[in-house]
């Protein structure tokens, strides 16, 4: 997935309005992040963190998980 450049399409799809496309997505950046260091710096790189946290600061207010 890094290698095809496909990181910066998360930053739509965190911020996609269908909730169930952002829980997608983050359920993907955070298997990215399981991975080895490159990985992790690519997902920080492409500055996905700050929009999985604002996911997740808001999961109270959305049945993302149901």
């Amino acid at each position: 997935m890094i290698d095809s450049k496909a990181l910066p399409v998360f930053q739509k799809l965190l911020n996609h309005p269908k909730l169930n496309i952002q829980k997608e997505a983050a359920w993907t950046v955070s298997n990215i992040t399981a991975g080895n260091a490159d990985q992790i710096q690519a997902v920080i790189d492409t500055e996905l963190l700050p929009l999985v946290v604002n996911i997740l600061k808001n999961v109270h207010t959305h049945d993302y998980f149901i």
